[in-house]
């Protein structure tokens, strides 16, 4: 298995620029979704991929945690530590799409960032009563410049 990297969707991606999204204030939740998930970078809603989200019995949306944005040389890089579904979990998923959760509990317009496929490979990763845990890359999230 080897995950992709992360890619933005536009709209969460113009919102590092615009303001609109304080990366390292905001509650950033990031959400598991299934195999029939058509990715589409110009989405922009959580309502767009809800329906694509897993209901495993053990699955909560986890909440990312140290987010960070440096900059160095003219290149900005976006940070955070790795995303922990838990410890002793079984849930099976083939995308993980972050998301800003406006509200005290998502809603069907809190933005989404971006998404990562979990096996580019073609196959969906799966724990049984183990963990589950999404490594952003050891550069960043992403960079842009």
């Amino acid at each position: 298995m080897s995950a992709g990297p992360f890619q933005l969707y536009n709209k969460g991606h113009l919102s590092f620029f615009d303001t609109s999204l304080d990366f390292q204030n905001d509650t950033i939740k990031c959400i598991l979704l299934d195999d029939t998930y058509p990715v589409d970078l110009t989405q922009t809603a959580y309502s767009d991929v809800s329906g694509n989200e897993i209901t495993d019995a053990d699955y909560s949306p986890a909440t990312i945690t140290n987010p960070s944005i440096t900059a160095s040389g003219g290149v900005v890089t976006v940070t955070m530590d790795t995303i922990d579904f838990g410890n002793s979990v079984s849930i099976q998923a083939k995308y993980g799409v972050l998301v800003r959760q406006a509200g005290s509990s998502l809603a069907t317009d809190d933005l989404l960032i971006a998404v990562i496929d979990l096996d580019t490979s073609g196959g969906m990763v799966k724990s049984t009563t183990s963990d589950f845990k999404i490594d952003p890359a050891a550069d960043g999230m992403f960079t842009d410049q």
